[in-house]
């Protein structure tokens, strides 16, 4: 099974697959610092906080077990 298939069930509210995809774009963009802030002001430049407390949250609340054996 693929990681993205594995992950995808775990997502149960849209906010988190637009917030992964926008992590993923920022991730990818010329930024400087790729930290959240960052990566939030250039995918939303209009809500900068929004998104930023919105991407934070997605990060800190991820239930990623790629790699862990437990």
């Amino acid at each position: 099974m693929s990681t993205w298939t594995s992950w995808r069930p775990s997502w149960s509210h849209a906010d988190r697959v637009s917030g992964f995809k926008d992590y993923c774009y920022g991730l990818m963009l010329p930024l400087p610092r790729k930290s959240i802030e960052p990566i939030a002001a250039s995918v939303n430049p209009a809500h900068v906080q929004a998104r930023h407390q919105a991407l934070h949250h997605l990060i800190a609340n991820a239930r990623c077990r790629i790699g862990r054996d437990d």
